[in-house]
């Protein structure tokens, strides 16, 4: 009977550690500045979403969010903040009305560009790029002086710590005026880049912009530009 005990405490405590392994793993994955952030950290759910928002409309980015923005954060990060009913109502709506999905909402549409369009596809670092664009969610914030307020207060990083890529993307996306599609208009991202990192020389003193590399990273399916 003692060993009979021994044996059955011995595979509950192994069962113990086990969950207590994975969930320390899962933790150190989304812990900010880790590395090895990865794809893992993003359910099924989520990135459902984000592709259906992928299908729709852009929307310029409006000053202020809504619970989708907190649904989406909180699920990214692998905490969901919402209670049940709001989960299943928000999957149950994800085929039958996709307004929730364009409606004026800062963090859906950064989403839509980030993971869809750019971190699905290309494997930049995860770690700055997520924590930057969350920071911007959580404060509301689309300007520069927003998102570097957002990203050094809520994450701790800095806007000029992203490589020029990320910060062109950032610069792109978060200043395109109404209706501008950056995706495919060659000259224009050039334009407004370039225009746009001239006027924040105290933000980026020593940015240096490689054209071919920063538009072969924001092609879009649709775009025929080259991949390098």
């Amino acid at each position: 009977m003692r060993r009979f005990f021994l044996i059955f405490f011995g595979f509950i405590l192994c069962f113990v550690a086990a969950v207590a392994g994975y969930v320390t793993y899962r933790l150190y994955l989304i812990l900010p500045g880790n590395a090895e952030v990865s794809r893992m950290n993003y359910p099924a759910a989520a990135v459902d979403l984000v592709k259906i928002q992928f299908d729709n409309i852009r929307v310029s980015p409006p000053e202020s969010y809504n619970i989708y923005s907190y649904f989406l954060v909180s699920m990214l990060v692998g905490v969901p903040n919402l209670d049940k009913d709001e989960f299943e109502n928000l999957i149950d709506n994800s085929s039958s009305d996709r307004s929730v999905y364009t409606s004026p909402n800062v963090f859906l549409w950064l989403i839509d560009v980030v993971l869809v369009d750019y971190w699905l596809r290309f494997s930049w670092d995860d770690r700055d790029i997520l924590r930057v664009y969350l920071g911007v969610s959580r404060y509301g914030g689309y300007q520069w002086q927003g998102l570097e307020e957002a990203s050094n207060g809520f994450f701790g990083v800095s806007v000029k710590d992203l490589s020029l890529p990320e910060m062109a993307v950032l610069v792109v996306n978060l200043k395109a005026p109404s209706g501008f599609d950056p995706s495919c208009d060659r000259e224009g991202v050039e334009e407004m880049v370039m225009g746009l990192l001239a006027s924040y020389k105290d933000v980026f003193p020593d940015a240096k912009f490689d054209a071919g590399q920063m538009f072969a990273r924001l092609q879009r399916r649709e775009c025929n530009w080259d991949r390098n």
